[in-house]
Formats: structure tokens, C-alpha cells, sequence
């Protein structure tokens, strides 16, 4: 009798997790990588760079300012709207800010070209870009479904 409360147990939970494959993600039930790029990520927490200081409330959930990432193309939000997009290449070399071989990609938007290296500590996207002591700025993102940017 276990054996077949297990059973159907695990068959609703295939039923109830199917995907649409319209969404990036937004079932509950399947989560996508949390060490890979594509997905809409946004911003915790921001050091560095030549800024007015931020206090941690900023940054609260739904704050509608991340990126969104697919497989060569992003976007970057503030505060809900998207205020750039373009092309990003993916490489790997030596991050002035850490001194470390890291995966990096470069985007191209509005004839800017600029370089983000990037690793993920637990579900946290870190990205590092430029050198701490010229203004460069270390950012971290955690992963959120789209549909929930700002709402």
C-alpha cells in the first residue's frame, strides 16, 4: 500500500511540474541551473565603482533592476525598465579585480564594449567588473523568475 502511495505521489508531481516552454521558468517545481548565465538575475548588493552610497534596502526583492540573460543576448533593467540591450560573447581570462582565471563575457551595446567576469557563490551571481580601485564595482544578483521582476 506504501508502494503505491509513493507511486502516484511521484506521478503528480511530473503532471503538476510540466512546463509550458514558453516561460524561462516559472513552475515551482523545476528550477533551472543555478550555475548557469541564461535566466533573469537581480541585484542584492553593489560595492565599489563612483556612486552615491546605497543603503541594503535598495536592493529588496522585486526591485525590478538585473539583468536577463539567454544564450548570446541580454538585457539590463533598472527599477523595471529595460535600459540596455545587445550581443554578449562568452571567454575566459584573468580578472583585474580578483587576480583569478574566471568566466567572463563581453557585451556589445551602443558601441560600448565592456567586460563582466562573473562566478556564482551557493545561488548568488557575483559580477565583477573593472578594477576595485578605479571605480570598478562588484555586484551580486540572485536568480528570479521573470514574472516576478516587478511585481
Amino acid at each position: 500500500m506504501k508502494g503505491g502511495i509513493v507511486l502516484c505521489f511521484f506521478l503528480l508531481m511530473l503532471v503538476g511540474c510540466a512546463k509550458t516552454g514558453n516561460e524561462i521558468f516559472s513552475d515551482s517545481c523545476v528550477m533551472p541551473n543555478e550555475k548557469a548565465l541564461p535566466g533573469y538575475w537581480e541585484l542584492r548588493d553593489i560595492q565599489g565603482g563612483f556612486r552615491q552610497p546605497r543603503s541594503a534596502n535598495d536592493y529588496v526583492p522585486r526591485n525590478g533592476t538585473g539583468w536577463q540573460f539567454e544564450d548570446s543576448t541580454y538585457r539590463q533593467f533598472y527599477n523595471g525598465t529595460m535600459v540596455e540591450e545587445g550581443q554578449y560573447t562568452p571567454f575566459r581570462d584573468t580578472a583585474l579585480a580578483t587576480g583569478r582565471l574566471m568566466d567572463a563575457i563581453r557585451i556589445q551595446s551602443n558601441d560600448i564594449d565592456r567586460e563582466l567576469f562573473y562566478e556564482f557563490k551557493q545561488d548568488t551571481l557575483v559580477i565583477y567588473e573593472g578594477h576595485i580601485a578605479w571605480d570598478g564595482t562588484i555586484s551580486k544578483y540572485v536568480r528570479v523568475p521573470v514574472d516576478l521582476q516587478r511585481k
